[in-house]
């Protein structure tokens, strides 16, 4: 009996002294594993940390909490903590810590629980998903490419996902699409449309000399399905001829408005050449550059399928309304006259005329919010079929309102600028001024000028030329990837006014336009990021009028 009692004593002692190893091994791995703080540990300190210090715009970065205590145990805080974000315009945190990147720049992510907080910089690179809208110039579609601009991308910072690349076919037109010619596309963000304006022509080779007078526009619809095959566009008819179109050129003729002749003898006198637009929210700016050039205010109500929109249903204003050193202030357009501020009736040019620069080729843009509207014209060499430009812009600002009520005068001009030392069209890669846009913030006017880029102050009463990507101190080389022929006819924006994103277009050494592009531009460092990313050379943007090797103009880009 007591040898028994002396066993069981014995076995007992192994027992205990086995627990006491295994429980001191325990509570000395317990320092090193996320099990939790001991009785009466409190929470000292919380460290967050991420997969990365940055993150992408529109991306997500999953952060983690971890809490440390007073007895050097560690505890997952990840689904308790309270997290926030010292700039929700960068970046937001959700409650499950999941960072998702909003704008460009540097934010604090903090995770707090009780009185105990942990704090992580957080970068979001710029990094912008965008379906790009392009007008191609022949073949009556929009060409449609889907892309992500990553400005760090030094060489190719625009990328095309181009198994995606489709395009839009427009209504409109006849039965030939190479007689219908698309220059623009303006992007009307809260309807989700993109309007577009074109025009037609007789001969499907010649590319500025449309003769039927007639012209289109419309809008397609973002939110139906829009391809080649599924057409989802709405396309109303302009016909000038139909209300006057050939009273008024007996009119000028008849004043001497330019040389007797020459309006009746030059397909671009009156007739639609609409190659870029404006907008507000109830109203559509199609601008022609035809002679003289003009701008039409088209209620947005108007355009209907099937619609035949005239004179009397619009609001023309008249580029010699505009420009006070044509001593034109045009309070008339009718079968006998057209009346001056001086009362006079006053000729453009021509063999007893004042000798005044004729000007034409106008285009422009409406800014964001559409109260004001940008307007450029080509000084010309003379009134010849061609784009004979004399290395002369002229810029206007005015109200929009203003020419929605055919207000406009001279008086009403709110910055005007001449632009001298560009570049003639008769010498290789000259200057003209295309189309240009507002960036978003309403700081900068970016205008395409074939040879160049332009950046005005939209704040400036002149309208000042801040940079000339051809000369001057903000000159770069890297224009159309440095290479000669390229010419650039449209710019757009990423959504927070930083970069903008040019339509370039490649000319080869026939002259022959051929193939087209997109290259990005850094509007604060005034420097182009990488080169030219091909976009028309793709066979989706150039069918079906391939013998055209169609280019494209306008550029609208809209934005997740």
């Amino acid at each position: 009996m007591r040898k028994a009692r002396v066993g069981l004593l014995v076995a007992m002692s192994f027992v205990l002294a086995f627990t006491l190893v295994l429980s001191g091994g325990c509570s000395s791995s317990s320092n090193n594993d996320d099990t939790g703080p001991g009785p009466g540990a409190t929470l000292s300190s919380i460290a967050v940390t991420a997969a990365g210090s940055s993150t992408k715009m529109s991306q997500t970065n999953q952060l983690t909490a971890t809490g440390t205590y007073s007895d050097a145990t560690t505890k997952d805080l990840t689904a308790t903590a309270t997290w926030s974000s010292s700039d929700t315009a960068v970046a937001t945190i959700a409650a499950t810590g999941l960072a998702t990147g909003v704008a460009a720049g540097s934010t604090t992510i903090t995770a707090t629980s009780g009185a105990v907080s942990g704090t992580r910089n957080l970068t979001v690179d710029p990094y912008y998903t965008v379906t790009l809208y392009m007008a191609s110039e022949g073949g009556g579609h929009i060409g449609v490419y889907p892309a992500v601009i990553d400005p760090l991308n030094t060489t190719t910072p625009i990328q095309i996902t181009e198994a995606s690349v489709t395009k839009i076919q427009l209504q409109g037109g006849p039965s030939s699409l190479s007689k219908i010619v698309l220059h623009d596309v303006r992007l009307d963000e809260a309807a989700n449309r993109v309007y577009y304006s074109q025009f037609l022509r007789t001969n499907p080779t010649d590319s500025i000399t449309p003769t039927t007078g007639t012209g289109h526009v419309g809008y397609v619809d973002l939110a139906l399905p829009n391809t080649a095959s599924t057409n989802n566009s709405t396309d109303a008819l302009i016909d000038i001829d139909a209300v006057g179109a050939n009273t008024i050129a007996y009119a000028l003729d008849n004043i001497g408005i330019v040389d007797a002749g020459t309006v009746s003898s030059n397909p671009r006198s009156f007739k639609i050449l609409y190659c870029a637009s404006g907008q507000n929210a109830d109203y559509f700016f199609p601008m022609s550059m035809s002679f003289p050039p003009y701008i039409d205010s088209i209620p947005k109500s108007l355009i209907t399928n099937g619609n035949h929109i005239t004179l009397a249903d619009i609001k023309r204003t008249y580029i010699s309304q505009i420009d006070d050193s044509m001593n034109m202030d045009v309070h008339s357009v009718n079968t006998t006259s057209i009346v001056s501020h001086e009362g006079d009736l006053l000729p453009l040019d021509g063999p007893g005329g004042l000798g005044l620069p004729p000007l034409a080729f106008i285009h422009g843009a409406t800014s964001k919010d559409g109260l004001k509207m940008y307007l450029s014209t080509n000084v010309m060499s003379g009134l010849t079929l061609t784009v004979n430009t004399a290395g002369e812009f002229r810029t206007y600002l005015l109200n929009t309102s203003d020419v929605i009520s055919g207000s406009v005068t001279t008086n009403v001009v709110l910055a005007s600028g001449t632009i001298s030392g560009l570049t003639p069209t008769a010498a290789k890669d000259g200057s003209v001024a295309y189309r240009a846009s507002f960036t978003p913030d309403g700081k900068y006017i970016l205008q395409a000028g074939s040879d160049r880029m332009l950046m005005l102050d939209a704040a400036s009463p002149t309208l000042q030329v801040l940079v000339d990507t051809k000369k001057g101190p903000n000159a770069d080389a890297n224009f159309g990837s440095g290479k000669t022929g390229v010419e650039n006819h449209d710019v757009t924006y990423t959504p927070d006014s930083k970069y903008a994103i040019l339509a370039q277009r490649y000319v080869d050494a026939a002259g022959q336009m051929k193939i087209s592009g997109v290259q990005l531009y850094d509007i604060a460092t005034k420097k182009f990021i990488g080169g030219i990313s091909n976009t028309c050379g793709l066979s989706a943007c150039h069918a079906p009028d391939t013998s055209m090797a169609r280019p494209t103009c306008g550029i609208v880009g809209k934005f997740q």
